[in-house]
């Protein structure tokens, strides 16, 4: 059995002061405004999810609720909840240092010593372990869950054989996602820390093209396409119509990053997204093939207007490129799925064009 599970830190709770508090599960504070903005965030990763689970502390039931958007059940699963803090629990770094300066300083050299009177390292990832496991044999295929940060780096520390006293103590950002791959009853970390505006800079880029040994034409291709999805971006902006440049560029770069894949290239690209955390990007990477139209002009409909009106790396009409293509089409399911295709781009021309005029 094999799988994809996604650990999210929950949004920034709501403290005191600047915020600089020590909870765990004994605190139960709601999401700041800054955190439900970060759950917003986390909402567009996971669409078409039927299930958002969580821990049940009110700050990660929040946070799903949020990504839910009344569109996913909320599971609350109590396995992945906070660690216990002890007697650190709820009171400031700036206390911790004074009441309790020796165990903070050798935590400081070894971030495996618990706080006083709170939960062991190897205990926390055990009982994280177990409800990963759990949840990997219950979903199947992936999930999202909604836990804190402590957990994850409990688990993190287990997976990854970090040694607290020489590793840098893991932190992920609120609002982030981090990945792990079930395979076989094996967990093993592919993204850490990755938040919902994060995309794969040139080198990494490079990396993933010679990774799939995306063809030197097949590059040349993406990046034509990735200029005019770019130029019709600009277009869009004096409408008040912003789209994500960073998306849209890395989307557009790795949309073919798979081609030698035939048909299923574009589903296979965006599963080595959804690994390394670029969960937006691999939605459109996996929209762009057949086209998705929506209620707005997003990212998907500008890349997949840019990609079927750029043949190679020269610019075309979509009447030139699908009175091209059609000639391959043998069967009469292939000759309906290009009618298709040609539909949704017509469809994707006339809404841009309406706000930009000609393309």
């Amino acid at each position: 059995m094999k799988g994809m599970i996604y650990l999210l830190r929950h949004g920034r709770p709501l403290l005191p002061g600047d915020g600089r508090f020590c909870i765990g599960r004994g605190s139960d504070p709601k999401l700041s405004d800054n955190g439900r903005i970060e759950a917003g965030k986390l909402r567009d990763c996971f669409p078409d999810s039927k299930r958002i689970y969580c821990g049940p502390l009110e700050r990660m039931r929040e946070t799903a609720r949020i990504v839910a958007d009344n569109k996913s059940e909320v599971i609350v699963l109590p396995g992945f909840t906070d660690i216990d803090v002890g007697e650190w629990e709820g009171i400031s770094f700036h206390e911790i240092r004074q009441k309790y300066p020796d165990v903070y300083r050798t935590r400081g050299r070894d971030w495996s010593i618990p706080p006083v009177g709170g939960e062991r390292l190897e205990a926390a990832a055990d009982r994280i372990q177990v409800a990963v496991m759990s949840l990997a044999c219950r979903s199947r295929d992936e999930a999202a869950v909604i836990t804190s940060d402590g957990a994850i780096r409990a688990l993190l520390w287990r997976l990854m054989h970090l040694d607290p006293r020489r590793d840098t103590m893991i932190q992920v950002p609120y609002g982030s996602i981090t990945v792990l791959r079930f395979d076989n009853g094996a967990l093993s970390v592919t993204a850490m820390g990755k938040l919902p505006e994060d995309a794969p800079d040139d080198e990494e880029i490079e990396e993933l093209w010679d990774l799939c040994g995306t063809p030197a034409k097949v590059r040349e291709h993406s990046m034509a396409v990735c200029e005019f999805a770019l130029d019709i971006r600009e277009k869009l902006i004096p409408a008040g119509i912003v789209l994500s440049y960073g998306r849209l560029r890395t989307a557009s770069l790795l949309h073919d990053v798979c081609r030698s894949e035939g048909n299923l290239h574009a589903a296979y690209a965006a599963n080595l997204l959804r690994e390394r955390g670029y969960l937006p990007i691999a939605r459109l990477i996996e929209q762009h093939h057949d086209g998705y139209i929506g209620d707005t002009v997003d990212e998907s409909i500008v890349l997949y207007l840019a990609d079927k009106m750029t043949d190679g790396t020269g610019h075309v009409t979509l009447e030139e490129r699908f009175g091209k293509s059609l000639f391959k089409c043998r069967t009469d399911e292939a000759k309906a799925m290009h009618r298709m295709r040609f539909g949704r781009a017509l469809e994707a021309r006339k809404r841009i064009e309406d706000i930009t005029g000609e393309l």
